[in-house]
């Protein structure tokens, strides 16, 4: 459970800030304390630097083991940025992607890379699960009053939705079923439910962040359960 991962607990005292503020200084705190919270290479450099090679010779050389997933939300998913490459339908309004990614190399993988490495699409998203373990080896829990907070570094906070045994291990800790938001890729929470101060909390940071912080990679406010089953569609209107 909680106790068998690197925890940072934040006294949250007489802090006067925006939830939005407060979250970016926990993320200064964790650098402080060493844990370098790396950032995602710009997709504009790496066309900058790509946009007169074909893609092709752009991803020559690159090799499964560089394969990761990322989490996307329901607009990606239906819009024309999604390509033709695999799209897994994760939870609720939220889908898994798959891309390329080395130094300041961020590519969507096609259908085509798929068949190149002869997988199944199944195959496929145990490959970059596995890959994503191995490079994210240590998760960070950072409390903030009565929920969690995710760090991975790298960008990789909604990539954890994807890591069931990470999941299955958290729930084990708490009373009720285990609720998580995901309203950005950087932004991952959850709680254990039978606490309703903390599902309140949860849903309004959740809430919060998905208003304010408005990019492309902004996710879902809604809230999602853990089952035995895997994640399911969370309505907090009903609790």
């Amino acid at each position: 459970g909680i106790s068998n991962s690197c925890r940072y607990d934040a006294c949250l005292g007489s802090i006067q800030m925006n939830r939005r503020t407060f979250f970016t200084s926990c993320v200064g705190a964790f650098v402080t304390a060493g844990v370098a919270h790396s950032q995602e290479p710009s997709i504009l450099n790496f066309f900058k630097k790509r946009k007169d090679q074909p893609r092709d010779s752009v991803i020559e050389g690159m090799t499964v083991d560089k394969v990761y997933p990322r989490i996307k939300s329901e607009a990606f998913a239906n819009g024309p940025a999604a390509g033709t490459g695999p799209l897994k339908h994760l939870v609720a309004d939220l889908y898994v992607i798959y891309a390329f990614e080395e130094r300041n190399l961020f590519m969507t993988l096609t259908d085509e890379d798929v068949a190149r490495f002869e997988l199944t699409e199944e195959e496929l998203h145990n490959v970059a699960l596995e890959n994503f373990r191995k490079r994210i080896p240590e998760i960070q829990l950072q409390r903030y009053g009565d929920f969690y907070v995710v760090q991975t570094g790298h960008n990789y906070e909604a990539s954890m939705l994807v890591d069931h045994k990470f999941w299955r291990q958290e729930a084990e800790a708490f009373d009720g079923p285990l609720v998580a938001g995901v309203p950005h890729r950087d932004y991952l929470m959850f709680c254990d439910s039978a606490n309703k101060n903390a599902l309140d909390g949860l849903f309004d940071f959740s809430q919060e962040i998905f208003a304010e912080v408005v990019d492309n990679h902004a996710l879902s406010p809604n809230l999602i359960e853990w089952t035995s089953e895997g994640w399911r569609a969370f309505d907090y209107s009903q609790k």
